[in-house]
């Protein structure tokens, strides 16, 4: 029942965001810029072959208007990757788009890179998903990705929030924030708008927020690499920024010395 609010909460949010997606794109380009250069492929990307694992699949647009051939593009929200899939049929980037559940994984040794933006957190089980999504690292391939952080201000106020909402309310939300002319309203130094951050913030279903370092520890006690990180001091948990984490995790040469079942991170905030 949860995957399937979670599915239909998030293509609720992304067909409303058609005309700022190209905006959205462009901000993945950068940040795809950034991935490539600490990646060491900025001068080859046309050769790698990339995995985003879940979100919007604007970087899997951005990725394809930079040059690179062997995109795949998985969420678990069918309005979602018929969209990713119309953008790329209609340009003729040849992404592969598919409708399914990042727990369900079962690759191993395919993508040199792999992108999951605004998902671990969400899974039902983040440690499970970060396995599985880590296994289809080939040798020396780099896997980024963005988790909520334990602590802030924003997350400790939503979490709240969230103990007075059921996830089933979310259609009854839209609505009140429709008459309330709130659902629309943009939000300063934002792409999205108030309506679609608070069914965001209040009903996806999952919601965990973590320690970085316990994030860091796991990966590299399985074998994995941690390259780059926000690598914020134990005061972060006292800020009321920096919402989210961010890893890129390296494979070793050696696919074999990775224990990929040491990877297990626990939320620091009980949810529902």
């Amino acid at each position: 029942m949860s995957l399937n609010v979670t599915a239909a909460l998030y293509g609720e949010i992304l067909k409303e965001e058609e005309g700022g997606f190209e905006e959205r794109v462009n901000d993945a380009k950068k940040f795809m810029d950034w991935f490539f250069y600490k990646t060491g492929v900025e001068r080859n990307v046309k050769d790698v072959k990339i995995f985003v694992a879940g979100g919007t699949g604007r970087y899997a647009i951005a990725a394809a208007e930079m040059g690179v051939k062997d995109i795949s593009h998985m969420d678990l929200s069918e309005e979602n990757v018929k969209r990713i899939k119309g953008i790329s049929d209609q340009n003729n980037y040849g992404i592969k788009t598919i409708q399914g559940n990042l727990m369900d994984l079962d690759l191993e040794n395919e993508y040199d890179l792999i992108v999951s933006e605004g998902v671990i957190q969400h899974l039902p089980d983040p440690g499970l998903g970060l396995q599985k999504i880590s296994k289809c690292l080939k040798s020396n391939g780099s896997f980024f990705f963005s988790i909520y952080r334990y602590g802030t201000l924003s997350w400790t106020i939503s979490e709240r929030l969230r103990k007075l909402h059921s996830p089933a309310d979310f259609n009854e939300m839209i609505d009140v924030l429709g008459k309330l002319s709130l659902y629309d309203r943009p939000i300063a130094y934002s792409h999205g708008t108030f309506g679609r951050w608070l069914l965001d913030v209040l009903y996806v279903p999952q919601h965990g927020t973590y320690a970085e370092q316990q994030v860091a520890d796991t990966l590299e006690e399985s074998g994995l690499s941690v390259t780059s990180r926000d690598n914020l001091p134990s005061l972060h948990f006292s800020l009321p920024t920096h919402k989210t984490l961010y890893f890129i995790a390296k494979a070793p040469e050696d696919l074999a010395t990775v224990n990929w079942s040491a990877i297990k991170v626990e939320s620091l905030y009980h949810d529902r």
